[in-house]
Protein backbone atom coordinates (compact mmCIF):
# COMPACT_ATOMS: atom_id res chain seq x y z
CA UNK A 1 0.00 0.00 0.00
CA UNK A 2 1.32 3.42 -0.91
CA UNK A 3 1.88 6.10 1.71
CA UNK A 4 -1.06 8.21 0.45
CA UNK A 5 -3.41 5.21 0.58
CA UNK A 6 -2.19 4.34 4.06
CA UNK A 7 -2.81 7.88 5.25
CA UNK A 8 -6.29 7.82 3.64
CA UNK A 9 -7.12 4.53 5.38
CA UNK A 10 -5.78 5.79 8.72
CA UNK A 11 -7.76 9.03 8.36
CA UNK A 12 -10.99 7.17 7.49
CA UNK A 13 -10.65 4.77 10.44
CA UNK A 14 -10.43 7.63 12.92
CA UNK A 15 -12.95 9.94 11.22
CA UNK A 16 -15.81 7.83 12.57
CA UNK A 17 -18.22 10.80 12.36
CA UNK A 18 -17.45 11.28 8.63
CA UNK A 19 -16.85 14.96 9.35
CA UNK A 20 -13.98 15.27 6.88
CA UNK A 21 -11.49 16.23 9.59
CA UNK A 22 -9.96 14.80 12.79
CA UNK A 23 -10.40 16.51 16.14
CA UNK A 24 -7.83 16.85 18.88
CA UNK A 25 -9.27 13.84 20.74
CA UNK A 26 -9.33 11.69 17.59
CA UNK A 27 -5.70 12.60 16.84
CA UNK A 28 -4.71 11.57 20.36
CA UNK A 29 -6.31 8.13 19.90
CA UNK A 30 -4.76 7.78 16.42
CA UNK A 31 -1.24 8.56 17.61
CA UNK A 32 -1.58 6.25 20.63
CA UNK A 33 -2.04 3.39 18.13
CA UNK A 34 1.05 4.44 16.17
CA UNK A 35 3.50 5.20 19.01
CA UNK A 36 3.53 3.48 22.39
CA UNK A 37 2.48 5.99 25.04
CA UNK A 38 1.85 8.72 22.48
CA UNK A 39 2.35 12.38 23.45
CA UNK A 40 0.37 14.70 25.69
CA UNK A 41 -2.66 16.67 24.49
CA UNK A 42 -0.79 20.02 24.81
CA UNK A 43 1.94 18.61 22.53
CA UNK A 44 -0.68 17.55 19.96
CA UNK A 45 -2.30 20.98 20.19
CA UNK A 46 1.10 22.66 19.64
CA UNK A 47 1.73 20.39 16.63
CA UNK A 48 -1.64 21.35 15.14
CA UNK A 49 -0.89 25.04 15.65
CA UNK A 50 2.52 24.66 13.99
CA UNK A 51 1.31 22.66 10.94
CA UNK A 52 -2.38 23.61 10.49
CA UNK A 53 -2.56 27.07 12.04
CA UNK A 54 -5.19 25.97 14.59
CA UNK A 55 -5.23 23.82 17.71
CA UNK A 56 -8.45 21.85 17.20
CA UNK A 57 -8.61 19.87 13.90
CA UNK A 58 -6.71 18.64 10.81
CA UNK A 59 -7.71 17.77 7.24
CA UNK A 60 -6.41 14.79 5.27
CA UNK A 61 -3.98 16.81 3.12
CA UNK A 62 -2.25 18.12 6.28
CA UNK A 63 -2.10 14.80 8.16
CA UNK A 64 1.28 13.65 6.84
CA UNK A 65 3.08 16.85 7.89
CA UNK A 66 1.28 16.78 11.22
CA UNK A 67 2.36 13.19 11.99
CA UNK A 68 5.95 14.08 11.12
CA UNK A 69 5.84 17.02 13.55
CA UNK A 70 4.31 14.78 16.25
CA UNK A 71 7.05 12.18 15.66
CA UNK A 72 9.70 14.87 16.04
CA UNK A 73 8.25 15.82 19.41
CA UNK A 74 7.78 12.16 20.42
CA UNK A 75 11.43 11.22 19.98
CA UNK A 76 12.68 14.54 21.33
CA UNK A 77 10.59 14.10 24.48
CA UNK A 78 12.33 10.81 25.27
CA UNK A 79 15.68 12.58 25.42
CA UNK A 80 14.28 15.57 27.27
CA UNK A 81 12.64 13.39 29.94
CA UNK A 82 15.95 11.61 30.50
CA UNK A 83 17.80 14.94 30.84
CA UNK A 84 15.06 16.30 33.18
CA UNK A 85 15.44 13.17 35.35
CA UNK A 86 19.21 13.79 35.60
CA UNK A 87 18.57 17.34 36.83
CA UNK A 88 15.88 16.08 39.26
CA UNK A 89 18.46 14.52 41.60
CA UNK A 90 15.98 14.58 44.52
CA UNK A 91 13.44 12.52 42.50
CA UNK A 92 10.54 14.83 43.44
CA UNK A 93 9.19 15.33 39.90
CA UNK A 94 10.31 18.96 39.65
CA UNK A 95 13.48 21.03 39.27
CA UNK A 96 14.52 24.53 40.28
CA UNK A 97 14.00 27.56 38.02
CA UNK A 98 17.78 27.80 37.50
CA UNK A 99 17.99 24.18 36.32
CA UNK A 100 15.00 24.66 34.02
CA UNK A 101 16.69 27.65 32.41
CA UNK A 102 19.88 25.59 31.99
CA UNK A 103 17.83 22.89 30.22
CA UNK A 104 16.25 25.49 27.90
CA UNK A 105 19.67 26.90 27.01
CA UNK A 106 21.04 23.41 26.38
CA UNK A 107 18.15 22.54 24.03
CA UNK A 108 17.78 25.87 22.14
CA UNK A 109 21.46 26.79 22.16
CA UNK A 110 22.15 30.08 20.38
CA UNK A 111 18.42 30.59 19.80
CA UNK A 112 17.70 30.83 23.53
CA UNK A 113 15.80 34.10 24.24
CA UNK A 114 16.02 35.83 27.61
CA UNK A 115 12.87 37.84 26.97
CA UNK A 116 10.91 34.72 26.00
CA UNK A 117 12.16 32.98 29.14
CA UNK A 118 11.00 35.95 31.21
CA UNK A 119 7.56 35.87 29.56
CA UNK A 120 7.29 32.13 30.31
CA UNK A 121 8.03 32.68 34.01
CA UNK A 122 5.49 35.53 34.18
CA UNK A 123 2.77 33.39 32.52
CA UNK A 124 2.92 30.61 35.16
CA UNK A 125 -0.01 30.15 37.52
CA UNK A 126 2.31 31.00 40.41
CA UNK A 127 4.98 33.12 38.78
CA UNK A 128 7.37 33.03 41.74
CA UNK A 129 7.06 29.30 42.49
CA UNK A 130 10.60 27.96 43.12
CA UNK A 131 10.09 24.59 41.38
CA UNK A 132 9.04 23.71 37.81
CA UNK A 133 7.54 20.40 36.65
CA UNK A 134 8.25 18.74 33.30
CA UNK A 135 4.65 19.23 32.14
CA UNK A 136 5.10 23.02 32.46
CA UNK A 137 8.03 23.21 30.03
CA UNK A 138 7.72 20.18 27.74
CA UNK A 139 5.81 22.06 24.99
CA UNK A 140 8.14 25.09 25.02
CA UNK A 141 11.18 22.80 24.96
CA UNK A 142 9.87 21.00 21.85
CA UNK A 143 8.77 24.16 20.02
CA UNK A 144 11.16 25.29 17.28
CA UNK A 145 12.37 28.85 17.95
CA UNK A 146 11.44 31.29 15.19
CA UNK A 147 12.56 34.86 14.41
CA UNK A 148 9.26 36.02 15.90
CA UNK A 149 10.50 34.77 19.29
CA UNK A 150 13.32 37.29 19.16
CA UNK A 151 13.07 40.96 19.93
CA UNK A 152 15.43 43.91 19.70
CA UNK A 153 16.85 43.23 23.14
CA UNK A 154 17.85 39.64 22.27
CA UNK A 155 19.44 40.69 18.98
CA UNK A 156 21.51 43.38 20.69
CA UNK A 157 22.60 41.01 23.43
CA UNK A 158 23.65 38.35 20.90
CA UNK A 159 25.51 40.94 18.90
CA UNK A 160 27.45 41.94 22.01
CA UNK A 161 28.28 38.37 22.99
CA UNK A 162 29.44 37.04 19.57
CA UNK A 163 30.76 38.38 16.26
CA UNK A 164 28.16 38.96 13.57
CA UNK A 165 29.40 35.99 11.53
CA UNK A 166 28.64 33.66 14.47
CA UNK A 167 25.15 35.02 14.96
CA UNK A 168 22.92 32.23 13.65
CA UNK A 169 19.98 34.44 12.78
CA UNK A 170 22.06 37.10 11.04
CA UNK A 171 24.06 34.36 9.32
CA UNK A 172 20.90 32.80 7.95
CA UNK A 173 19.73 36.15 6.66
CA UNK A 174 23.15 36.84 5.04
CA UNK A 175 23.17 33.42 3.34
CA UNK A 176 19.72 34.04 1.89
CA UNK A 177 20.81 37.51 0.76
CA UNK A 178 23.97 36.14 -0.91
CA UNK A 179 21.99 33.41 -2.62
CA UNK A 180 19.51 35.92 -3.97
CA UNK A 181 22.36 38.11 -5.30
CA UNK A 182 24.00 35.14 -7.00
CA UNK A 183 20.69 34.09 -8.59
CA UNK A 184 20.09 37.62 -9.85
CA UNK A 185 23.59 37.82 -11.30
CA UNK A 186 23.15 34.40 -12.96
CA UNK A 187 19.85 35.45 -14.51
CA UNK A 188 21.40 38.67 -15.76
CA UNK A 189 24.38 36.84 -17.26
CA UNK A 190 22.11 34.31 -18.98
CA UNK A 191 19.96 37.09 -20.42
CA UNK A 192 23.01 38.98 -21.74
CA UNK A 193 24.48 35.77 -23.20
CA UNK A 194 21.24 34.99 -25.05
CA UNK A 195 21.03 38.54 -26.31
CA UNK A 196 24.63 38.38 -27.54
CA UNK A 197 24.00 35.12 -29.41
CA UNK A 198 20.91 36.61 -30.94
CA UNK A 199 22.89 39.57 -32.17
CA UNK A 200 25.54 37.30 -33.71
CA UNK A 201 22.95 35.51 -35.93
CA UNK A 202 22.89 36.76 -39.46
CA UNK A 203 19.93 38.91 -40.14
CA UNK A 204 17.69 37.59 -42.89
CA UNK A 205 16.51 39.83 -45.56
CA UNK A 206 13.63 37.59 -46.48
CA UNK A 207 10.30 39.40 -46.55
CA UNK A 208 7.78 38.63 -43.76
CA UNK A 209 4.55 36.92 -44.90
CA UNK A 210 1.56 39.00 -43.69
CA UNK A 211 -0.67 35.91 -43.33
CA UNK A 212 1.99 34.17 -41.30
CA UNK A 213 2.25 37.22 -39.08
CA UNK A 214 -1.53 37.30 -38.55
CA UNK A 215 -1.57 33.58 -37.82
CA UNK A 216 1.27 33.97 -35.35
CA UNK A 217 -0.55 36.86 -33.66
CA UNK A 218 -3.76 34.85 -33.37
CA UNK A 219 -1.91 31.86 -31.93
CA UNK A 220 -0.19 34.13 -29.44
CA UNK A 221 -3.56 35.64 -28.50
CA UNK A 222 -5.10 32.19 -28.09
CA UNK A 223 -2.13 31.06 -26.01
CA UNK A 224 -2.42 34.09 -23.75
CA UNK A 225 -6.19 33.60 -23.50
CA UNK A 226 -5.64 29.97 -22.58
CA UNK A 227 -3.08 30.94 -19.97
CA UNK A 228 -5.45 33.56 -18.62
CA UNK A 229 -8.28 31.00 -18.52
CA UNK A 230 -6.02 28.50 -16.75
CA UNK A 231 -4.98 31.23 -14.30
CA UNK A 232 -8.63 32.11 -13.68
CA UNK A 233 -9.42 28.42 -13.21
CA UNK A 234 -6.58 28.06 -10.72
CA UNK A 235 -7.81 31.14 -8.87
CA UNK A 236 -11.37 29.79 -8.83
CA UNK A 237 -10.14 26.41 -7.61
CA UNK A 238 -8.04 28.11 -4.91
CA UNK A 239 -11.00 30.29 -3.91
CA UNK A 240 -13.33 27.28 -3.87
CA UNK A 241 -10.79 25.35 -1.83
CA UNK A 242 -10.44 28.29 0.58
CA UNK A 243 -14.24 28.62 0.76
CA UNK A 244 -14.52 24.90 1.44
CA UNK A 245 -11.97 25.19 4.22
CA UNK A 246 -13.82 28.17 5.64
CA UNK A 247 -17.10 26.27 5.37
CA UNK A 248 -15.63 23.27 7.16
CA UNK A 249 -14.11 25.47 9.83
CA UNK A 250 -17.42 27.26 10.29
CA UNK A 251 -19.15 23.90 10.43
CA UNK A 252 -16.64 22.73 13.04
CA UNK A 253 -17.17 25.89 15.06
CA UNK A 254 -20.96 25.52 14.83
CA UNK A 255 -20.75 21.87 15.83
CA UNK A 256 -18.46 22.81 18.71
CA UNK A 257 -20.88 25.53 19.82
CA UNK A 258 -23.80 23.10 19.54
CA UNK A 259 -21.87 20.48 21.49
CA UNK A 260 -21.02 22.95 24.22
CA UNK A 261 -24.62 24.17 24.37
CA UNK A 262 -25.84 20.59 24.63
CA UNK A 263 -23.34 19.88 27.39
CA UNK A 264 -24.36 23.08 29.18
CA UNK A 265 -28.07 22.19 28.91
CA UNK A 266 -27.33 18.69 30.17
CA UNK A 267 -25.30 20.10 33.04
CA UNK A 268 -28.03 22.58 33.94
CA UNK A 269 -30.69 19.86 33.83
CA UNK A 270 -28.54 17.67 36.03
CA UNK A 271 -27.94 20.51 38.49
CA UNK A 272 -31.66 21.35 38.50
CA UNK A 273 -32.52 17.71 39.17
CA UNK A 274 -29.96 17.53 41.97
CA UNK A 275 -31.23 20.84 43.41
CA UNK A 276 -34.84 19.62 43.39
CA UNK A 277 -33.74 16.40 45.03
CA UNK A 278 -31.87 18.32 47.73
CA UNK A 279 -34.79 20.70 48.24
CA UNK A 280 -37.21 17.78 48.56
CA UNK A 281 -34.93 16.08 51.05
CA UNK A 282 -34.44 19.31 53.02
CA UNK A 283 -38.21 19.98 52.95
CA UNK A 284 -38.92 16.49 54.29
CA UNK A 285 -36.29 16.96 56.98
CA UNK A 286 -37.69 20.39 57.84
CA UNK A 287 -41.26 19.07 57.96
CA UNK A 288 -40.18 16.26 60.27
CA UNK A 289 -38.36 18.71 62.54
CA UNK A 290 -41.35 21.07 62.57
CA UNK A 291 -43.67 18.19 63.41
CA UNK A 292 -41.48 17.23 66.36
CA UNK A 293 -41.39 20.87 67.57
CA UNK A 294 -45.19 21.13 67.26
CA UNK A 295 -45.71 17.93 69.23
CA UNK A 296 -43.31 19.23 71.86
CA UNK A 297 -45.35 22.44 72.23
CA UNK A 298 -48.62 20.49 72.39
CA UNK A 299 -47.21 18.31 75.20
CA UNK A 300 -46.00 21.43 77.05
CA UNK A 301 -49.43 23.07 76.72
CA UNK A 302 -51.14 19.93 77.98
CA UNK A 303 -48.77 19.74 80.96
CA UNK A 304 -49.42 23.43 81.80
CA UNK A 305 -45.83 23.68 82.97
CA UNK A 306 -44.48 27.21 82.54
CA UNK A 307 -40.85 26.05 82.40
CA UNK A 308 -41.71 23.74 79.47
CA UNK A 309 -44.05 26.10 77.62
CA UNK A 310 -41.71 29.13 77.45
CA UNK A 311 -38.80 27.45 75.55
CA UNK A 312 -41.27 25.43 73.45
CA UNK A 313 -43.04 28.65 72.35
CA UNK A 314 -39.73 30.33 71.43
CA UNK A 315 -38.60 27.32 69.39
CA UNK A 316 -42.02 27.04 67.67
CA UNK A 317 -41.95 30.71 66.64
CA UNK A 318 -38.36 30.52 65.38
CA UNK A 319 -38.45 27.23 63.44
CA UNK A 320 -42.08 26.54 62.46
CA UNK A 321 -43.84 29.85 61.88
CA UNK A 322 -42.84 32.68 59.57
CA UNK A 323 -41.88 36.00 61.09
CA UNK A 324 -44.99 37.65 62.58
CA UNK A 325 -47.20 34.60 61.91
CA UNK A 326 -49.54 33.35 64.66
CA UNK A 327 -51.63 30.16 64.55
CA UNK A 328 -54.19 28.63 66.90
CA UNK A 329 -51.67 26.46 68.78
CA UNK A 330 -49.42 29.46 69.43
CA UNK A 331 -52.39 31.53 70.65
CA UNK A 332 -53.41 28.74 73.00
CA UNK A 333 -49.88 28.32 74.32
CA UNK A 334 -49.42 32.07 74.80
CA UNK A 335 -52.75 32.37 76.68
CA UNK A 336 -51.88 29.46 78.96
CA UNK A 337 -48.44 30.94 79.52
CA UNK A 338 -49.95 34.31 80.39
CA UNK A 339 -52.46 32.58 82.68
CA UNK A 340 -49.67 30.72 84.46
CA UNK A 341 -47.78 33.99 84.93
CA UNK A 342 -50.89 35.62 86.43
CA UNK A 343 -51.45 32.58 88.62
CA UNK A 344 -47.89 32.79 89.89
CA UNK A 345 -48.29 36.48 90.68
CA UNK A 346 -51.58 35.79 92.52
CA UNK A 347 -49.99 33.05 94.61
CA UNK A 348 -46.97 35.22 95.40
CA UNK A 349 -49.14 38.18 96.41
CA UNK A 350 -51.45 35.92 98.46
CA UNK A 351 -48.56 34.38 100.37
CA UNK A 352 -46.91 37.75 100.99
CA UNK A 353 -50.29 39.38 101.88
CA UNK A 354 -49.26 42.75 100.51
CA UNK A 355 -52.25 44.87 99.52
CA UNK A 356 -50.57 46.62 96.57
CA UNK A 357 -49.27 43.35 95.10
CA UNK A 358 -52.67 41.69 95.48
CA UNK A 359 -54.42 44.59 93.77
CA UNK A 360 -51.93 44.49 90.85
CA UNK A 361 -52.20 40.69 90.39
CA UNK A 362 -56.03 40.75 90.57
CA UNK A 363 -56.29 43.62 88.07
CA UNK A 364 -53.94 41.86 85.62
CA UNK A 365 -55.92 38.61 85.80
CA UNK A 366 -59.22 40.45 85.31
CA UNK A 367 -57.84 42.49 82.39
CA UNK A 368 -56.82 39.25 80.60
CA UNK A 369 -60.24 37.72 81.35
CA UNK A 370 -58.89 34.84 83.47
CA UNK A 371 -61.49 35.49 86.21
CA UNK A 372 -64.43 34.45 84.02
CA UNK A 373 -63.81 30.71 83.70
CA UNK A 374 -63.40 28.11 86.41
CA UNK A 375 -61.00 26.27 84.11
CA UNK A 376 -58.63 29.21 84.37
CA UNK A 377 -58.25 31.52 87.39
CA UNK A 378 -61.80 32.32 88.53
CA UNK A 379 -61.38 30.62 91.93
CA UNK A 380 -57.88 32.01 92.48
CA UNK A 381 -59.02 35.54 91.64
CA UNK A 382 -62.04 35.19 93.97
CA UNK A 383 -59.87 33.93 96.85
CA UNK A 384 -57.34 36.67 96.27
CA UNK A 385 -60.09 39.26 96.23
CA UNK A 386 -61.48 37.95 99.55
CA UNK A 387 -57.99 38.18 101.05
CA UNK A 388 -57.62 41.69 99.67
CA UNK A 389 -60.86 42.74 101.33
CA UNK A 390 -59.71 41.29 104.66
CA UNK A 391 -56.32 42.97 104.41
CA UNK A 392 -57.96 46.25 103.49
CA UNK A 393 -60.14 45.88 106.59
CA UNK A 394 -57.03 45.28 108.70
CA UNK A 395 -55.47 48.38 107.20
CA UNK A 396 -58.53 50.36 108.16
CA UNK A 397 -58.36 48.95 111.69
CA UNK A 398 -54.70 49.81 111.87
CA UNK A 399 -55.51 53.32 110.68
CA UNK A 400 -58.13 53.66 113.36
CA UNK A 401 -55.56 52.69 116.02
CA UNK A 402 -53.00 55.08 114.59
CA UNK A 403 -55.57 57.86 114.56
CA UNK A 404 -56.17 57.49 118.31
CA UNK A 405 -55.20 60.57 120.25
CA UNK A 406 -52.40 60.25 122.75
CA UNK A 407 -54.82 61.44 125.41
CA UNK A 408 -56.95 58.34 124.83
CA UNK A 409 -53.94 56.11 125.46
CA UNK A 410 -53.03 58.21 128.48
CA UNK A 411 -56.56 57.67 129.78
CA UNK A 412 -56.10 53.88 129.60
CA UNK A 413 -52.76 54.20 131.38
CA UNK A 414 -54.34 56.27 134.13
CA UNK A 415 -56.65 53.50 135.24
CA UNK A 416 -55.39 52.16 138.57
CA UNK A 417 -57.68 49.16 138.72
CA UNK A 418 -59.52 48.81 135.37
CA UNK A 419 -62.29 46.32 134.77
CA UNK A 420 -61.13 42.85 133.58
CA UNK A 421 -62.19 43.29 129.95
CA UNK A 422 -59.86 46.30 129.54
CA UNK A 423 -56.96 44.35 131.02
CA UNK A 424 -57.76 41.36 128.74
CA UNK A 425 -57.84 43.51 125.59
CA UNK A 426 -54.52 45.28 126.37
CA UNK A 427 -52.75 42.01 127.33
CA UNK A 428 -53.95 40.45 124.04
CA UNK A 429 -52.80 43.57 122.15
CA UNK A 430 -49.23 43.41 123.52
CA UNK A 431 -49.17 39.62 123.02
CA UNK A 432 -49.77 40.14 119.27
CA UNK A 433 -47.03 42.81 119.28
CA UNK A 434 -44.54 40.26 120.61
CA UNK A 435 -44.64 40.91 124.38
CA UNK A 436 -44.90 37.72 126.40
CA UNK A 437 -47.95 37.13 128.58
CA UNK A 438 -45.67 36.84 131.65
CA UNK A 439 -44.50 40.46 131.21
CA UNK A 440 -48.12 41.74 131.24
CA UNK A 441 -49.55 39.82 134.20
CA UNK A 442 -49.53 42.91 136.39
CA UNK A 443 -51.42 46.02 135.35
CA UNK A 444 -48.53 48.18 136.46
CA UNK A 445 -46.40 46.46 133.77
CA UNK A 446 -49.09 47.24 131.20
CA UNK A 447 -49.12 50.84 132.40
CA UNK A 448 -45.37 51.04 131.94
CA UNK A 449 -45.69 49.73 128.37
CA UNK A 450 -48.43 52.23 127.63
CA UNK A 451 -46.16 55.02 128.84
CA UNK A 452 -43.34 54.26 126.36
CA UNK A 453 -42.81 56.54 123.39
CA UNK A 454 -40.74 56.63 120.22
CA UNK A 455 -39.81 53.28 118.68
CA UNK A 456 -41.24 51.44 121.69
CA UNK A 457 -44.49 53.41 121.63
CA UNK A 458 -47.74 51.46 121.21
CA UNK A 459 -48.85 53.19 118.02
CA UNK A 460 -45.38 52.84 116.41
CA UNK A 461 -45.34 49.10 117.22
CA UNK A 462 -48.83 48.57 115.79
CA UNK A 463 -47.82 50.44 112.59
CA UNK A 464 -44.91 48.01 112.09
CA UNK A 465 -46.86 44.88 113.01
CA UNK A 466 -47.41 42.49 110.07
CA UNK A 467 -50.02 39.75 110.27
CA UNK A 468 -47.61 37.40 108.46
CA UNK A 469 -45.26 37.51 111.47
CA UNK A 470 -47.98 36.40 113.96
CA UNK A 471 -48.04 32.66 114.63
CA UNK A 472 -51.19 30.59 115.03
CA UNK A 473 -50.33 29.82 118.65
CA UNK A 474 -50.02 33.52 119.51
CA UNK A 475 -53.29 34.36 117.76
CA UNK A 476 -55.09 31.47 119.51
CA UNK A 477 -53.83 32.60 122.92
CA UNK A 478 -54.88 36.19 122.26
CA UNK A 479 -58.35 34.98 121.35
CA UNK A 480 -58.52 32.88 124.53
CA UNK A 481 -57.39 35.84 126.65
CA UNK A 482 -60.17 38.06 125.31
CA UNK A 483 -62.69 35.23 125.86
CA UNK A 484 -66.31 36.22 125.43
CA UNK A 485 -65.71 39.95 125.61
CA UNK A 486 -68.56 41.98 124.11
CA UNK A 487 -67.58 44.95 121.95
CA UNK A 488 -70.54 47.01 123.10
CA UNK A 489 -69.59 46.51 126.76
CA UNK A 490 -66.04 47.69 126.09
CA UNK A 491 -67.20 50.64 123.97
CA UNK A 492 -69.41 51.79 126.88
CA UNK A 493 -66.40 51.72 129.21
CA UNK A 494 -63.58 53.01 126.94
CA UNK A 495 -63.59 54.01 123.27
CA UNK A 496 -59.81 53.51 123.12
CA UNK A 497 -60.02 49.95 124.49
CA UNK A 498 -62.78 49.22 121.98
CA UNK A 499 -60.47 50.32 119.13
CA UNK A 500 -57.71 47.97 120.35
CA UNK A 501 -60.29 45.17 120.72
CA UNK A 502 -61.44 45.52 117.13
CA UNK A 503 -57.78 45.50 115.90
CA UNK A 504 -56.90 42.40 117.94
CA UNK A 505 -60.04 40.61 116.75
CA UNK A 506 -59.27 41.41 113.10
CA UNK A 507 -55.63 40.29 113.35
CA UNK A 508 -56.58 37.03 115.09
CA UNK A 509 -59.27 36.35 112.50
CA UNK A 510 -56.83 36.90 109.62
CA UNK A 511 -54.23 34.54 111.15
CA UNK A 512 -56.91 31.87 111.57
CA UNK A 513 -58.07 32.34 107.97
CA UNK A 514 -54.47 32.15 106.70
CA UNK A 515 -53.85 28.88 108.51
CA UNK A 516 -57.13 27.40 107.25
CA UNK A 517 -56.24 28.33 103.65
CA UNK A 518 -52.77 26.79 104.05
CA UNK A 519 -54.23 23.53 105.38
CA UNK A 520 -56.76 23.32 102.50
CA UNK A 521 -54.16 23.96 99.77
Amino acid sequence: MEASEALQELFSLNDYNSAGYLTLEQLSLLYDRIRIGGISVPQISASLEFVCGNSSYVFLEELKDLLQEMDRRYYLLQDLQWEFALLDNQHVGSISVEKARFLFQAVHGKLFSLRKWGRFLHSRLISDAPMITFSEIEVDLCNIPTPEDWDLFDLKEKHKLRPNKDNLMNGAFEKRKDKAKKQTKHNKDSYEEKAKRSDEKPKTTEPIDPNQKIKHTEEEARRKEKQAEEERARKRAAEEEEEEKLRKRKQIEEEEIARRQAEEELRMKKEQKERKKREKKEAAKLAKGQRIIREKLEDAVESRDREKIEPAVDEYKAKVLAEGEVDELLRQAQRILEMLKCSGELKSATSRRVVSELESAINKARKSGFDRSKDELADEVANANELLLRLQRLERLRSEVLELKQSTIAELRSYQNPIPVIRQVMIATYLLLGTSEKETKKWTAVQALLGKTGREGLKRRIAKCDVVDITLATATRARDIMGEVDLEVIRDVSAGAATFFVWVDGMVGEVMERENTTMIS
